[in-house]
């Protein structure tokens, strides 16, 4: 995985198919970027498609002052032909 400089100083944990992402910067980040950028292996064989969900739960996003503000989390998916 290799991480985005949008966030500088996120971290992030994962397994069994979940990827967490925690970030407390010094100040609000004020600007559209990549948070990361996922690499999957892809099993011999394989085809079809695999939705990729973006979850976030109320007040799990929020400004320096812990405001919850609002995202705009879009799904993706991946076609294996």
């Amino acid at each position: 995985m290799k991480r985005a400089s949008c966030l500088p100083t996120a971290r992030f944990r994962g397994g069994n198919g979940s990827l967490k992402l925690i970030s407390v910067e010094e100040n609000d980040v004020k600007k559209d970027g990549t948070l990361v950028y996922l690499t999957f292996k892809v099993h011999d064989g394989a085809s079809g498609n695999s939705e990729i969900k973006l979850i976030c739960g109320e007040n799990s996003v929020c400004n320096y002052n812990e405001e919850s503000i609002a995202i705009n989390a879009v799904n993706g998916k991946i076609s294996v032909k």
